[in-house]
């Protein structure tokens, strides 16, 4: 099935984003605020977050790809010299000087087709001579975003002998960071507390040795009758996505066109659960245990909150380590895999909408089909394991992911195939897919927005 908020399969991550000079710009700018605030926190808080996420030389270095990979697009794409490919070329020119490669912020400089004048305001603003800017730059520093053109103007202010405006500035600057970073840490504090309830669940189960619920056992209808909804169903899933890329553009921007988009994926699965009801649930719907699990008694219900919060520990932890693994061998996800620009720029009632999406249907409908419908199909042929292993490979290929995405997107398909195997349910499933997803929402609101 077709995730709306997956990359396209094939050609370049930058093709998916509306804005990429803007959400770059953006990126680098609140990254860069976060992480200089990190570096102002105290020593045990710093060096924490820095083991986690790294220091503020990584954050600039990270930065300067951004902008690099960008400029190569743009190149690429417009050909030499075309405008986006010259303002990106001036802010990572910027960029380079304001984090100590003077050398190659000039030798950067030299190619913009200003007649040099960068160069010399560069040189000028970072003590290698030249003479004074003009408007020109002050108007290049009004257009960058606010960690990058305070820190120019810092230096600015400084070389013109305006002590006190640097100090200011500099000031400025500190407070945003500070700021940028508590907002971040607050939402890494609420994983870390969802993460420990977690732990401390697993850790009482470990002492009772094991949660004693029995597994899944095998589904009341035929693997063939299983891969056939999935297969109907991914079919129209399909066929939606290409009918909604082909609405015309006066469509596409109407209220109409927008919810489309919008809450995609709940207009996109609603035959998923129609096939699902009519050829699997209401022919068994006098199995015990019910096929979906979807109607839990009262006294249940703590059972499978418990569940939910084991499951998300595992989830998070196993993701974050093979994030890391990746990292540590080479395996970097595009910087922009996983941007989303409604979240960003949207309109509150639009960004609205897509954190429904996010955080309600995708959770929903992505456990029906791939664990209550594809891995429980598949588990009557396969086994828990191999069928669980087969189920999440394709709920991490559909997605789209780079090969880190890939990885983590395959660790939770395992992990919530595991919740459903436990609590013979997919009401923990769905509920921790959809507090995962509400972290990234809330990550990308807070931090990006």
């Amino acid at each position: 099935m077709v995730d709306v908020h997956g990359d396209t399969l094939g050609g370049d991550p930058l093709d998916q984003l509306h804005t990429p000079s803007a959400s770059a710009m953006r990126v680098v700018g609140r990254d860069l605020e976060v992480a200089m605030g990190a570096a102002q926190a105290p020593a045990f808080e710093r060096r924490l977050w820095e083991a986690l996420h790294g220091t503020a030389g990584d954050a600039l270095d990270s930065a300067v790809y951004v902008e690099s990979d960008l400029l190569a697009y743009f190149e690429w794409r417009d050909g030499e010299g075309a405008p986006r490919a010259e303002k990106t070329r001036s802010r990572l020119a910027l960029l380079l000087a304001a984090s100590g490669d003077t050398a190659g912020a000039l030798a950067l400089a030299a190619q913009a087709g200003d007649d040099g004048a960068l160069a010399n305001d560069l040189r000028f603003v970072y003590g290698e001579g030249g003479r004074p800017p003009g408007e020109t730059f002050a108007a290049l520093l009004a257009a960058q975003d606010s960690w990058l053109a305070s820190s120019v103007q810092a230096s600015l202010d400084a070389r013109m002998g305006k002590a006190d405006a640097a100090r200011a500035e500099r000031t400025r600057r500190q407070r945003r960071s500070s700021r940028g970073y508590r907002a971040a840490r607050h939402t890494v504090a609420l994983g870390a507390a969802l993460v420990l309830a977690g732990v401390l669940v697993l850790a009482g189960w470990a002492v009772r040795r094991g949660s004693g619920a029995p597994g899944l056992g095998g589904p009341p209808w035929t693997l063939a009758d299983g891969l056939a909804v999935f297969v109907r169903a991914d079919v129209w899933n399909r066929l939606f996505f290409a009918g909604l890329t082909r609405l015309p553009v006066s469509v596409t921007e109407s209220s109409a066109g927008e919810f489309l988009w919008q809450w995609s994926t709940l207009l996109a699965s609603l035959p998923l659960v129609w096939l699902a009801h009519r050829h699997l649930a209401r022919p068994h719907r006098l199995a015990r245990p019910a096929p979906f699990g979807l109607r839990p008694g009262p006294r249940e219900l703590p059972h499978l909150a418990a569940i939910s919060l084991a499951a998300l520990a595992i989830d998070l932890t196993g993701t974050y380590a093979l994030a890391s693994a990746g990292f540590a061998l080479g395996f970097e996800g595009h910087w922009s895999e996983g941007l989303d620009e409604v979240l960003i720029w949207g309109a509150p009632a639009s960004a609205l909408l897509t954190a429904v999406d996010y955080v309600v249907w995708a959770p929903l409908f992505e456990e029906l089909a791939f664990r209550g419908v594809l891995y429980f199909s598949l588990r009557s042929r396969l086994g828990p394991v191999p069928a669980a292993l087969a189920s999440a490979i394709l709920f991490g290929a559909v997605h789209f992911y780079s090969v880190p995405g890939f990885a983590g997107t395959l660790w939770s398909g395992l992990v919530w195939a595991w919740v459903y195997e436990r609590s013979r349910s997919l009401v923990p499933g769905i509920a921790a897919h959809a507090v995962y997803n509400g972290l990234y929402v809330l990550g990308q609101v807070t931090l990006y927005r």
